[in-house]
Formats: structure tokens, C-alpha cells, sequence
């Protein structure tokens, strides 16, 4: 910015300052009233919301560009910083998974074996009750 400001453009100067930073909160809170309210924010967002163009805000008003950048770079951090959350908290889950897999799996061994246990006693009993003089109920 120029030393030498006369009253009239430090004027206009900031009430552009302005506008930038009221696109910038509205397109933050996701109520703006020009662009889409899905569009992320950035220069070229809030320069359509404020109705400037990107160079003039990068040329112009360059403290207000780096504050854009900043907040972008803190949502972009805010964003890898849940998506890690989540991949913790989705690894513990699979994790939890994998685990009762095999205690299901052990369990599945156990029963498997008394099974054939159990149809081996079948199997000896039925034997038993042919050569005995037992009668046996049919089976269904």
C-alpha cells in the first residue's frame, strides 16, 4: 500500500478491506450470498462474493489474501487433522474385528469337535441298541 493515501481512497481501500472480510465470514459460514454454498473458501470465492476481481484482492489488498490463505491452510489442517481421527479410530475398530473373528473361529473349533464327538456316540449307541434286544424309536 502506497504512503500516500489521499482521505477518499484510504476511504475506498477500506471499505473493500470491508467486503473482503465479510465475503470471507460468510462464505466461512457457509451463507454466501453469490457463490455456491458448497464452494470452499479461497481468493477466487471471495473475490466473487465481494465482486472484485482475484488480482485485485492479490494486488490490493495483499494482508487480506494472506489472511485467506491462512484460514484455507487451517481448514485444510482442521480436515487432515478429523480424517486421521477417523482412520485411528477405524483401524481400532478393525482391529476389534479381526479379534472376535478368531474368538468366533476358536469357538467354532470347539464346537465342531464336540459335535463329532457327540455323532460318534450316536453312531456307537445306534450300534449298541442293534445288537441288543432294544427297542428304538424312529427317527425323524
Amino acid at each position: 500500500m502506497k504512503e500516500k493515501m489521499s482521505k477518499r481512497t484510504r476511504r475506498s481501500y477500506e471499505q473493500g478491506a470491508k467486503e473482503i472480510r465479510q465475503a470471507t465470514i460468510r462464505i466461512k459460514n457457509g451463507k454466501p450470498r453469490i457463490v455456491d454454498k458448497t464452494r470452499k473458501l479461497s481468493i477466487a470465492a471471495v473475490a466473487e462474493e465481494a465482486g472484485m476481481s482475484e488480482a485485485n484482492i492479490r494486488n490490493n489488498y495483499p494482508e487480506e489474501a494472506d489472511k485467506i490463505r491462512g484460514e484455507k491452510k487451517k481448514d485444510l489442517k482442521q480436515q487432515r487433522d478429523l480424517k486421521q481421527q477417523q482412520v485411528v479410530e477405524l483401524r481400532e475398530r478393525l482391529k476389534e474385528a479381526h479379534e472376535e473373528i478368531a474368538d468366533l473361529n476358536r469357538r467354532l473349533q470347539v464346537v465342531t469337535s464336540r459335535n463329532a464327538t457327540l455323532e460318534g456316540l450316536v453312531e456307537a449307541l445306534r450300534k449298541g441298541t442293534e445288537k441288543s434286544n432294544v427297542a428304538s424309536f424312529p427317527s425323524q
